[in-house]
């Protein structure tokens, strides 16, 4: 049976404890292009304020649920759709897999199961909240994680799997590798989520991407961004049956027909490379089209720099998006072993109106022949 959530995109979660920014209310919540609100948080969370969100969020059309950290906070609501309730399959404190569930069972005797559905949690950032308070093991491997998703999946039938980083962006290797192994289960990102790009970035891997401090902490028109992030990469979803004929398609240069080799870099450290830095990488001088520095403030002992780099002939291809980025392969290196030819380029400043890509068949029989005006054109 296909499930709401099936079909979303971006899901907005509103912690009770916190307030909206500003003079905002809850009707620019609404109008923000979410496609469902989730009310819950992790501390100082109680019933009355969990009602009093739920009572202001009720008038507008958008599917409500509420997300209960612990028994006591539960509330009964027609204008919820229903629950969505953790279980945190890597918490040290086995209260967090089965023990609150069953006090809320006993407690409250009565629970309408046909609306009460589980999230499998696995929660990675080791100074969240959430990590202390499950006492959550967060050093997990993409392979670690995978496992962790096909257990949630094939052992316990959950429907949705979430990765969990809250307070810091993700490792998109390893929200890939959980992406990798679930067959249907939904899953869920949350963690890090601040604008247009991170949520872009994350939506290549996850099927939904949740946001929640943005909205007390910068607003709805930063939401509004992600939502767009997370829709756009989610727009080549149709695309996905043609990577059985990856033998035959590829992102091509329109002048060459030569198949991409840029790919992203994460480098652990900071080896003092920025925007167009030149770098030896795999023996080939490479350019870092793009530097992202991650884990300033939350997370890591060490930032990390997510880089997309590639060969100097393939600068003007990524000026103009002639790729697709969840096509591109992933490494990832220390920072004492990345050699540095140039550690940045020169300031500038680019303004970005938009992307385009083409697919055409590999066969250079066939680009020579083809009809002039026979191609697949994507543009925003």
């Amino acid at each position: 049976m296909s499930r709401p959530w099936s079909e979303w995109d971006h899901v907005l979660k509103i912690d009770p404890d916190k307030s909206l920014r500003g003079e905002e209310t809850f009707a620019d919540v609404a109008r923000t292009g979410t496609d469902a609100i989730e009310i819950g948080g992790t501390l100082d969370v109680t019933a009355d304020k969990m009602s009093r969100v739920v009572s202001a969020c009720a008038e507008y059309d958008l599917p409500l649920y509420q997300e209960p950290s612990n028994p006591g906070v539960v509330i009964e609501s027609p204008a919820l759709e229903g629950y969505l309730v953790p279980v945190v399959f890597n918490a040290g404190d086995q209260f967090w897999i089965t023990g609150a569930h069953k006090e809320w069972v006993r407690i409250a005797g009565d629970i309408d199961w046909q609306r009460t559905h589980m999230e499998a949690y696995i929660v990675l950032n080791p100074d969240a909240s959430v990590a202390g308070l499950t006492e959550a093991e967060c050093d997990q491997s993409p392979e670690d994680v995978a496992a962790y998703a096909t257990v949630a999946e094939r052992f316990f039938g959950q429907e949705i799997v979430y990765i969990e980083y809250s307070g810091m962006f993700g490792s998109p290797e390893v929200v890939g590798a959980a992406s990798t192994a679930l067959e249907e289960a939904t899953l869920f990102y949350g963690g890090g989520i601040h604008d247009y790009d991170t949520a872009n970035r994350m939506g290549e891997h996850a099927d939904v991407v949740v946001v929640g401090d943005l909205l007390h902490e910068e607003g709805c028109d930063a939401v509004r961004k992600t939502v767009e992030g997370v829709k756009d990469a989610h727009s080549w979803d149709w695309l996905f049956p043609l990577l059985a004929w990856r033998s035959r398609f590829q992102i091509l240069n329109l002048t060459t027909y030569e198949i991409q080799r840029m790919q992203h870099l994460i480098v652990r450290g900071d080896p003092g490379i920025r925007k167009d830095a030149v770098i030896e990488y795999e023996g080939e001088e490479k350019i870092c089209f793009s530097v992202n520095r991650q884990g300033d403030y939350h997370g890591p002992d060490e930032p990390q720099l997510w880089c997309l780099i590639g060969s100097a002939d393939e600068r003007n291809d990524f000026e103009k998006r002639n790729y697709v980025s969840h096509w591109l392969s992933v490494d990832s290196v220390d920072a004492g072993t990345v050699t540095v030819i140039e550690n940045k380029g020169d300031l500038a400043i680019w303004i970005l109106s938009g992307y385009h890509a083409v697919v055409y068949p590999i066969s250079p029989t066939w680009a020579e022949q083809k009809p002039p005006n026979f191609h697949l054109w994507f543009s925003r």
